[in-house]
């Protein structure tokens, strides 16, 4: 996991990292997934890998003025013989302290289906 903070006045740009690998054969409760409200926001766990996955990579890229919040977000999980399938969203909402209410759009050829959810950090 890398993450680092740009601060400017009221300005916030945000760049992150995280990488994962297991080894071995993991239960499903405890495979690797993307798709939640920090990861790949916007995209379903179960529409990027439903049963999780040992490998994963992704990165996101948020700016926020005040409450206002845009975000990019990247990312693959993929299993051991498997070739990795690159995902993208992006999305708008509001960040307050440790709460956020945002709307994210995966982007996929042909169609949106925009998802809106909340999240609480402690």
């Amino acid at each position: 996991v890398c993450s680092s903070d740009l601060k400017h006045g009221h300005q916030t740009m945000k760049v992150g990292y995280i990488s994962g690998r297991i080894g071995g054969s993991a239960p499903m409760f405890e495979r690797l997934v993307l798709g939640n409200s920090e990861t790949l926001r916007g995209w379903n766990k179960f529409d990027v890998n439903p049963l999780g996955a040992t490998r994963i990579q992704h990165g996101s890229l948020d700016y926020s003025y005040r409450a206002f919040l845009l975000f990019y977000d990247t990312g693959a999980s993929w299993n051991v013989g498997e070739d990795p399938e690159q995902k993208q969203s992006m999305g708008v909402g509001l960040r307050a302290g440790g709460f956020q209410l945002a709307v994210g759009f995966p982007l996929r050829a042909g169609h949106a289906n925009p998802v809106v959810y909340m999240g609480m950090n402690f």
